[in-house]
């Protein structure tokens, strides 16, 4: 009887213990829960903080400059085919920057199909030729597909994006080069601009929103990148060229 007492006990000491373990188990849980959601509130305050003082910085300078366009249009009378392309394009850059601010709180919903890609790059020799009439610059296309697989509207936006990119960081009279091919099942486009090249230390950065280190912009441009090409279960990747100049590589596969 006396060994029954000891084993039974022993059982109700074990059992003790493990009830014990697995409460402070849930509690711990519980309480890095409770962390992890702070600390998401925190980035996500701090987000809105900075997309908040971005946005106002960007149209305080736009507005300033439609002000004084406006102001010295008026006083001089001018109607001059300069004086409306220059408040054109103020207008412009105002309406993109509000584009890009409504796609970043935009969920991405693909519509996936194999595609026709020449009304894509129809469309990115019409933005370069656009581009060229602020800084003149060569554009080189190398197209080894007919067809791309993924959502033509939201690849044309990260290609679109990656172009603008590119003409930002480039020298006047710079190369910037678009290459599209697929190995097997992957698809692979790469833009190489003869710009300088992206520190280590900035390429996972310069995916975040609001980040830029520009003069101007939103910096949501490489962000929704990133955001597309994920959403497309692929990936972005940064290659300095020892030769100068740098590529973005887009890498997904047709599922």
């Amino acid at each position: 009887l006396k060994y029954l007492l000891l084993i039974l006990f022993f059982y109700v000491f074990v059992i003790v213990i493990i009830l014990y373990l697995f409460h402070y188990a849930s509690k711990s849980e519980e309480r890095q829960r409770e962390i992890e959601r702070k600390l998401q509130a925190e980035r996500e305050l701090a987000l809105l903080g900075r997309m908040a003082g971005t946005i106002a910085h960007e149209l305080r300078n736009s507005l300033n400059n439609l002000f004084l366009l406006l102001q010295t249009g008026c006083e001089s009378g001018t109607k001059s085919p300069s004086y409306q392309e220059t408040l054109s394009k103020e207008i412009k850059r105002i309406l993109e920057w509000t584009q890009d601010v409504l796609l970043f709180h935009k969920s991405i919903q693909l519509q996936p199909t194999y595609f026709e890609v020449e009304p894509l790059l129809y469309e990115l020799r019409l933005l370069a030729a656009t581009l060229q009439t602020n800084k003149a610059f060569t554009f080189e296309l190398d197209c080894q597909v007919e067809k791309l697989w993924g959502d033509a509207f939201w690849l044309k936006k990260a290609l679109e994006n990656l172009l603008k990119n590119a003409h930002q960081a480039i020298e006047l009279n710079g190369v910037i080069r678009l290459t599209l091919k697929q190995r097997k099942e992957t698809f692979y486009i790469e833009l190489f601009d003869n710009g300088p090249p992206i520190p280590l230390e900035l390429q996972n950065q310069i995916f975040e929103p609001f980040f830029t280190t520009k003069k101007e912009g939103f910096g949501l441009g490489l962000y929704l990148v990133k955001k597309i090409i994920e959403a497309h279960h692929g990936q972005i990747e940064i290659e300095n060229l020892a030769t100068g100049g740098k590529i973005f590589r887009l890498s997904w596969k047709a599922l």
